[in-house]
């Protein structure tokens, strides 16, 4: 099952062509970031990995790739199917070589940053993760899906392929994430993509890709619900491809 929705800003992260970019979803540009080639999607899961791996090298298309497992190795698109109470942990991949941030905050904290630096620089200061394109990342920390979505941790992911387009903080990467959303495409929607696939195996997650190549990510709610409206730090998405 695929919902696509395209971001106009973003939910609970380069110049345009002078063509129309494809009407795609999300989840084939992942797979295919050089041209996006649906069939490049249909793909079965590598016995290595158990994931289908990225078919292309490019950087037309950036996306981010994420999804939750529990202790017994289950996978699930999001916190709202894993369902209330389950202790969970994040697992995400890049299609192209990026560097990676992954921000936390929850009722005692405003940001915590999550991921290692490995290219940190003077007194360590400069923040990213360097990820291999299609290189699974497992985040240290297990989060417990809340019943409601009234003050539940919050998790935002920030890909980008160069170290310098990075954040330092969670309202950074929230507050960069929305400006790239509310740019559009060649289309008049927005650069930013997003797709969730429930059960095709080796995909099961939830895909997020710029459409012209910058940098992409999301915020992730930490609960069975959704936000009620107006709780949601970052705009409603806007429906777009499969459903």
């Amino acid at each position: 099952m695929h919902d696509a929705v395209g971001l106009t800003s973003l939910s609970t992260l380069v110049l345009t062509s002078m063509l129309a970019l494809p009407s795609v979803s999300a989840r084939v540009l992942f797979y295919d970031p050089a041209f996006g080639d649906p069939s490049l999607a249909e793909a079965g899961p590598s016995p290595a990995t158990g994931l289908t791996p990225v078919g292309t090298t490019g950087t037309q298309y950036v996306g981010v790739h994420y999804w939750f497992e529990n202790g017994r190795g289950d996978k699930f698109a999001d916190p709202i199917g894993a369902g209330a109470g389950s202790r969970v942990t994040l697992h995400l991949r890049g299609n192209t070589s990026a560097f990676l941030t992954v921000w936390m905050s929850d009722s005692g904290h405003a940001s915590v940053e999550l991921t290692s630096r490995t290219h940190a620089g003077p007194e360590g200061r400069w923040t990213g993760y360097l990820l291999a394109a299609d290189q699974e990342l497992v985040v240290a920390r297990e989060f417990v899906v809340d019943s409601t979505a009234n003050d539940p941790e919050r998790v935002i992911i920030f890909l980008a392929r160069s170290q310098t387009e990075q954040v330092d903080s969670m309202s950074g990467a929230r507050e960069k994430l929305q400006r790239i959303a509310a740019r559009n495409a060649s289309d008049d929607e927005s650069v930013l993509v997003r797709e969730v696939e429930r059960s095709t195996p080796g995909q099961i997650g939830t895909y997020i890709v710029h459409r012209a190549g910058g940098q992409t990510g999301g915020e992730i709610v930490m609960a069975s619900q959704a936000p009620r409206a107006g709780v949601s730090s970052l705009p409603p998405v806007i429906s777009q491809g499969r459903q």
